[in-house]
């Protein structure tokens, strides 16, 4: 599973693995952003967030509904106007509390990667074996790119640059300790042979 795509009108996630990091478009509360999460910027540690609608708003939602019922009825009482009016009148008006309700009675779990957020998915516990799937692979191509980026020895870099390199990939427990040596033992034999 190399992508991960989510719609919930009018939102969407999306994700695609790529060879140096994760391709994320995100369209929330109208917004559009799109853009490359690089390997090295997020750690392999998830967080689940969840989202409960705020009492503010719900008793804002509330009074706002009550008193445009109850004005609009009285409004409509007060002209005397038809019942086919008044009916197309209240559905004005129940119809965009309707939309609006979607927002402000809105529930969600999400499963975060930390350091860069990268959200997954809009209900995580409706698809939770699906989210933690592609996760792994996330981690799995990370680990990979990370490994094959730093591991390299070549001569143009300086050494201690590479030797910091290595410090960092076995902080990180993307290698282990006898990879670390080993790689140390390759460095130190090419500082030899090229006589520093």
């Amino acid at each position: 599973m190399r992508e991960f795509k989510q719609k919930k009108w009018p939102e969407y996630k999306y994700y695609r693995i790529e060879e140096d990091g994760v391709f994320t478009e995100l369209k929330i509360n109208g917004r559009l952003t799109s853009r490359l999460v690089k390997y090295n910027e997020f750690i392999p540690e998830t967080s689940i967030y969840s989202e409960r609608p705020n009492p503010w708003a719900i008793g804002f939602f509330i009074s706002l509904t009550i008193n445009l019922l109850i004005g609009g009825t009285l409004i409509l009482e007060f002209f005397d106007v038809s019942d086919q009016t008044s009916g197309i009148a209240l559905t004005s008006i129940i119809v965009p509390l309707a939309i609006l309700s979607m927002d402000v009675f809105k529930f969600s779990k999400e499963k975060r990667i930390n350091g860069y957020n990268i959200y997954l998915p809009f209900d995580y516990k409706k698809h939770t074996e699906q989210t933690d799937k592609f996760i792994e692979e996330i981690f799995k191509a990370r680990r990979h790119h990370l490994r094959t980026k730093f591991m390299r020895i070549d001569k143009v870099t300086p050494s201690e640059t590479i030797e910091a390199n290595f410090q960092w990939l076995y902080q990180e427990e993307l290698i282990s300790e006898s990879e670390l040596l080993e790689l140390q033992n390759i460095l130190e034999e090419q500082r030899i042979i090229k006589g520093h």
